[in-house]
């Protein structure tokens, strides 16, 4: 998933339905940054969301 000019990555135009979602997040790095990664994170949809934009 490609990141702006800010280092924002943005998952939009999908399709969640209600319930509880693990999210987590990989940097592979580069030459100037190393890899890293998050996980932990929870989202809670309470109903079907049709073109969410949610920043990672």
């Amino acid at each position: 998933m490609p990141v702006d000019a800010f280092g924002f990555a943005f998952l939009s135009d999908q399709i969640l339905a209600a319930g509880t979602w693990d999210v987590s997040a990989v940097y592979s790095g580069d030459a100037n940054f190393g890899a890293s990664g998050v996980s932990g994170y929870t989202q809670v949809v309470t109903g079907a969301v049709n073109g969410i934009q949610a920043a990672i």
